[in-house]
């Protein structure tokens, strides 16, 4: 389905935008916004370059690229699916206007609509090339359609202020130039008394960060895709999370949503662990904020 204009802006003026000959115009620069397989890709310039990347990273990624069949790419995601599952789709009852950024094959987005079919699922991420291809397989496969979708970069979001009753993502703030930032344009799209949720957000002491980026293969995949990794301290994430009126991160997640081995028999301790001493050690967080 196409995106409202008038639920848009422009991500380089903040101008209103006008649809005609496939793609999006800025009634106030010109900007021009073209539509890909009716995706509208609303990236400002100073984007492509990391757009590129990501279209680079997503094509030979060794569980999601483009040579792999439909159906192993999926299995291989089955652990994150199933961790969205028990620690964010049970917890919270979704409704509204939802948009989901760095949706990547957008599972979530899929599965948040099968849950509460009524609401209205925007799903995004910076890659074209993942939206056209993995997310189409990801609805065949899971038996549903994905209200909206649409290339964006979460640093600037192009939809206009208080429209969303929720925002979430999965792993995608840590890979970010500035978090904070992209914190900012969230708290600026959701409604009052709307709510952001993010999972799987790695956070660590300022000692122990290049211990758990070398744990978490977060330098290899720097090196290799060109990527951000970047593991934050509690009082970091305090800092971003600001804005909103409250807010909560847990630390101790079921270990058995987890991952790796490694997370679960972290998180079996974790479990029994004083939080004050978790901050001082790591982990992966799970953010709950209302604006």
């Amino acid at each position: 389905m196409l995106l409202d204009p008038t639920e848009l802006i422009c991500v380089e003026c903040g101008g209103t935008l006008t649809l005609g000959d496939n793609l999006y115009r800025c009634n106030a620069c010109n900007s021009q916004y073209p539509m890909v397989e009716n995706i509208p890709v609303l990236l400002p310039s100073a984007s492509q370059e990391r757009a590129q990347i990501e279209d680079s990273h997503w094509k030979n990624h060794i569980t999601e690229g483009v040579p792999l069949p439909a159906w192993k790419a999926f299995l291989e995601a089955k652990p994150y699916i199933e961790y969205f599952e028990k620690t964010v789709l049970c917890k919270y009852e979704f409704r509204g206007k939802i948009l989901e950024l760095g949706g990547g094959r957008c599972f979530a987005s899929a599965l948040m609509k099968l849950q509460s079919p009524s609401s209205e699922l925007y799903a995004s991420d910076i890659s074209l090339r993942i939206l056209k291809t993995r997310s189409k397989e990801t609805e065949k496969i899971m038996g549903c359609q994905i209200d909206h979708k649409a290339v964006v970069d979460a640093l600037r979001l192009p939809f206009r202020s208080g429209m969303f009753d929720f925002v979430f993502g999965m792993a995608f703030l840590h890979h970010l130039q500035c978090p904070q930032d992209s914190l900012l344009e969230i708290h600026r799209v959701l409604k009052n008394g709307g709510i952001f949720i993010a999972a799987r957000e790695p956070l660590s002491s300022f000692w122990l960060k290049p211990i758990c980026r070398r744990l978490t293969e977060q330098i290899k995949e720097e090196r290799r895709w060109g990527s951000i990794e970047k593991p934050y301290t509690y009082s970091e994430w305090k800092h971003f999370l600001e804005p909103f009126r409250r807010y909560e991160i847990n630390l101790k997640q079921d270990p058995c949503a987890s991952i790796t081995a490694l997370e679960r028999n972290f998180y079996r301790i974790a479990r029994h662990t004083p939080d004050f001493i978790l901050r001082k050690l790591g982990g992966t967080i799970r953010i709950w904020a209302i604006k």
